[in-house]
């Protein structure tokens, strides 16, 4: 059945902001006020590609600095113009590399994990109501998907897969509001939760709450699935106890995975070696993301620790991203 995009409009002051919803099965929100910063101008991108060995990466991260002026929580991304993006449970905002920090919404409520898509929007989902938000740099946000999803990672042809756990499903969803497809349906039990995209596989990675383990779905080269569901490594935190909240993927396809219970980072190598990279802080890191731009490391994991105020950190890797 067809149905007519709904308008969603919020008044900030004297200008007025609308959220056009584009999702299948829309569920209202009338008390979100999002504010869009349009008066800044953006850093600019630092492109100078980084050295760096895959035969000898430290075992341990080489420092580690909080970063002044960042807030997140459970979703942290960096855009390529060199804003870091984050969210303290209410509202969005971004900070530049020199610690100037601004609000680019308000009032946007908690967010689980953040998304970058190639054209320089940002993907939203949101732990208020499980939906999905596309929100550009400039103008009116979009409503694009209902459900419960927290994990994302974008892919380079525009789609962005997800964990949906209403339907304990890892999904593929069109960021354009066409909806969303499953990829694999893991079956009841199942929490799946961070989600990544290993480019080099090319291959989906992804945890399940209350399971220390990393699982992976082989990929062809239009990132269509290939074959089963395979366990890629074991002992990333405690079983029956863990929670890993982000996955992402270096430049020698090494996967760093963030563990709430134990406050560590566990790094997976390609073929699912297991290192014990940071251990036991005070706090733990959460949401994670390589450094990109002007003010940012590109050798360094930013991670955000909700519970020390929304904090972010970061640590040293000697590596930087993947990049497609």
């Amino acid at each position: 059945m067809s149905r007519l995009p709904i308008f969603l409009v919020f008044s900030v002051g004297c200008v007025d902001f609308a959220v056009v919803d584009t999702s299948p099965a829309p569920r209202t929100n009338t008390d979100r006020d999002l504010t869009i910063e349009t008066t800044l101008d953006p850093p600019t991108n630092d492109a100078s590609a980084p050295d760096f060995d895959c035969d000898a990466l430290p075992d341990v991260p080489l420092s580690q600095t909080p970063v002044d002026g960042a807030l997140a929580d459970l979703g942290l991304v960096i855009d390529t113009s060199g804003w870091l993006y984050g969210g303290d449970g209410r509202h969005l905002f971004k900070t530049d590399g020199s610690g100037l920090t601004v609000v680019e919404a308000d009032n946007v409520g908690a967010l689980q994990q953040l998304a970058l898509l190639p054209g320089g929007d940002l993907l939203l989902a949101s732990d208020d109501d499980g939906g999905l938000v596309r929100m550009p740099p400039a103008g009116e946000a979009i409503r694009i998907a209902t459900g419960d999803f927290y994990g994302l990672a974008a892919g380079p042809d525009g789609l962005v897969f997800g964990s949906d756990r209403a339907t304990g499903s890892l999904v593929r969803i069109d960021p354009e509001g066409e909806g969303f497809e499953a990829v694999v349906t893991l079956g009841a039990g199942s929490e799946p939760r961070a989600v990544a995209l290993d480019l080099v596989g090319p291959r989906l990675l992804w945890s399940e709450v209350d399971r220390a383990a990393i699982y992976q779905l082989w990929l062809d080269d239009e990132l269509q699935p290939l074959g089963d569901v395979e366990i890629l490594a074991t002992g990333v935190g405690l079983d029956g106890a863990s929670r890993i909240d982000a996955i992402v993927v270096d430049a020698c396809g090494n996967a760093y995975a963030s563990e709430y219970e134990t406050a560590s980072i566990y790094r997976i190598s390609a073929d699912g070696v297991v290192t014990h990279w940071l251990e036991g802080a005070d706090y733990a890191f959460e949401a994670l993301t390589f450094g990109a731009g002007d003010g940012w490391d590109a050798l360094s994991l930013y991670a955000s620790q909700p519970d020390n105020g929304h904090s972010v950190v970061r640590l040293e890797a000697g590596v930087p991203e993947q990049l497609p």
